[in-house]
């Protein structure tokens, strides 16, 4: 199904009016050009295909780095958090942190990019998946080299996000394309 509709969005891609038409600073096809590599990105991945999967990825966020700036940002779905989630999900914690923190900079306080962030660290202070740090432990390796502080403080701005009458559902992972935090 997903072929298919990717597919489907190539043809749109490919419409004349797309390179005419403009959605705030950039055309609606340079925002389909960042998108195409980041669809085929995921479906490669979900196909086990991980090399190619971040290939494309990677290629997707050059695409949006290169954008006119827009305020609204003209794509509102920062690629980082696919590459980043999905990097992290193959275990490449350091180039996933990479993502994540440059994705911050552009887009200072995103839960998406700080809860993806957070896992990274997370997994580096365990050395495991997904492990959850305990008060105890925090209490222990506070202020010796670990990365407990900046976790801390990464939850403690997304719960305050989340007290927001428009924050509608908890993030629990940096993007619903990985398998490992959403199932």
């Amino acid at each position: 199904a997903a072929k298919v509709e990717a597919a489907r969005f190539d043809q749109f891609r490919k419409e004349p009016d797309a390179k005419v038409r403009i959605l705030h600073n950039n055309t609606v096809s340079e925002l389909m050009e960042v998108d195409a590599p980041m669809l085929r990105g995921e479906i490669a991945y979900h196909e086990g295909r991980y090399d190619k999967a971040f290939s494309l990825l990677r290629t997707a966020v050059r695409r949006q780095d290169e954008l006119k700036y827009d305020e609204p940002w003209g794509k509102m779905q920062p690629i980082r958090h696919a590459l980043g989630g999905l990097l992290l999900e193959q275990g490449h914690l350091k180039e996933a942190e990479e993502v994540f923190r440059k994705d911050l900079k552009f887009h200072p306080k995103n839960p998406w990019g700080m809860t993806g962030l957070a896992e990274c660290l997370r997994r580096k202070e365990n050395g495991s998946c997904c492990a959850a740090t305990t008060e105890k432990e925090n209490k222990e390796m506070n202020g010796h080299g670990s990365h407990l502080g900046e976790i801390r403080q990464l939850e403690e701005d997304t719960a305050e996000q989340r007290k927001s009458k428009w924050a509608d559902f908890e993030v629990k992972c940096s993007c619903a394309c990985c398998k490992e935090l959403t199932n």
